[in-house]
C-alpha cells in the first residue's frame, strides 16, 4: 500500500511538472501575440493550472486575446470584469466585452 501511494505521489508530481511546462510554452506563444495562446494563458492563470492562480493576469491575457478577435476570450474577460475576484469590478468593460461576444453570436454572452 505504501508503494502504491509513492507511485501515485510521483505521478502527481510529474503531471504538475507537465502542466507547468505547458504553461511556459503557452506563455511564450502568448507573448508573441498568438490569440489562442493568449486565451489559454488566461484560462491557465484563472484556474491556477500548473501556475499560481492570478485573476488579474488572467483578465489581462483574456483581454489581449479578445482584442485580437478571440470570441471566448471576449466572454471570459467580461465575466472577470463583472466579478470582482481580484480587483475592483469594471462594469463598463464587462458590458463592452459581453456585447462584443454577443455580436459574434456567442450564446453565453447574449
Amino acid at each position: 500500500m505504501v508503494a502504491f501511494a509513492a507511485v501515485i505521489g510521483s505521478a502527481a508530481a510529474a503531471a504538475e511538472q507537465d502542466l507547468a511546462a505547458a504553461a511556459r510554452w503557452f506563455a511564450a506563444a502568448a507573448k508573441k501575440g498568438l490569440a489562442p495562446a493568449q486565451y489559454r494563458m488566461g484560462a491557465i492563470l484563472e484556474r491556477g493550472t500548473g501556475v499560481v492562480a492570478d485573476i488579474e493576469a488572467a483578465r489581462q491575457w483574456y483581454e489581449r486575446a479578445a482584442e485580437a478577435g478571440n470570441v471566448r476570450a471576449m466572454h471570459n474577460a467580461a465575466v472577470l470584469y463583472a466579478n470582482a475576484r481580484a480587483a475592483k469590478s469594471n462594469y463598463e468593460k464587462a458590458a463592452h466585452w459581453f456585447a462584443e461576444a454577443a455580436n459574434h453570436n456567442l450564446k453565453d454572452s447574449q
